[in-house]
């Protein structure tokens, strides 16, 4: 069986999932990540935030190929082919109605659009199912967080007929308290994957191949690994949800 894990950025499928992959590819399972908002930001006319990341990124010059350099060194590690759609992450998009920025400050990653991105959204659909195959299992995320682009994610994946599971998006679910915060749906079932030490480890060491994200979410690397610890043995983390309106 092929599993496919949608993962809106260049590291959420490996910070969300990095152990259940570890144990799936164990297990004999083929495994791929498909990225979906890999491609280089514009030529010009960056937002102010979009630079301010830059800068954060810590990269010179083009910032999404070291973060596509990063993505395959991580499936790599685990065994994983990484395939990278080409579609423009929210802080680079733009309104069609009057070319106004999608996204200006922080707070506007987790508010939905002024105007539906029908045209991306319909792009991206038409991509996905021109390479995706009727048994392929796809594990999309939940949008834990709110995260617009993991939203749109989301919503494009349920349109699948695919069997279909859901992970919470590491490392917002991170800082939930119990599964009630994340606002599942009615009927839904989780299956906790137990994982051994090494897998963690595989997590672990996976993950940190994404050096220029880390400081947008941890103090260092080592804070990293401790979090990946503690979230494993979480009720949210290393667990996949089935939904009975979308699986």
């Amino acid at each position: 069986m092929k599993v496919i894990y949608f993962s809106p950025h260049l590291d959420d499928a490996i910070f969300s999932c990095g152990g259940i992959i570890a144990q799936q590819i164990k297990n004999g399972f083929t495994v791929e990540v498909w990225s979906i908002f890999t491609a280089d930001p514009p030529a010009e006319n960056l937002t102010p935030f979009a630079k301010l990341l830059h800068r954060r990124w810590g990269k010179q010059g083009s910032p999404y190929q070291q973060r596509r350099e990063e993505d395959q060194a991580a499936c790599r590690f685990l065994g994983v082919k990484s395939i990278h759609f080409g579609f423009e992450d929210c802080i680079y998009r733009r309104y069609a109605s009057n070319n106004s920025p999608v996204i200006r400050k922080t707070g506007d990653l987790f508010k939905p659009v002024r105007e539906p991105e029908q045209e991306l959204e319909a792009s991206i659909w038409q991509v996905i199912k021109n390479r995706i195959t009727p048994d392929d299992q796809v594990v999309l995320p939940l949008g834990a967080g709110g995260h617009l682009d993991h939203t749109l994610v989301n919503h494009i994946g349920c349109k699948l007929e695919n069997q279909k599971r859901f992970y919470a998006d590491f490392p917002y679910s991170g800082k939930l308290g119990s599964i009630e915060e994340l606002n599942l749906p009615g009927g839904a079932s989780g299956t906790n994957f137990v994982l051994s030490s090494d897998e963690i480890r595989l997590w672990q060491q996976a993950a940190g191949n994404y050096q220029s994200q880390i400081s947008s979410f941890w103090k260092s690397t080592e804070i990293l690994f401790s979090e990946i610890v503690r979230y494993a043995s979480s009720p949210i983390g290393s667990t996949l949800w089935v939904f009975p309106d979308c699986g």
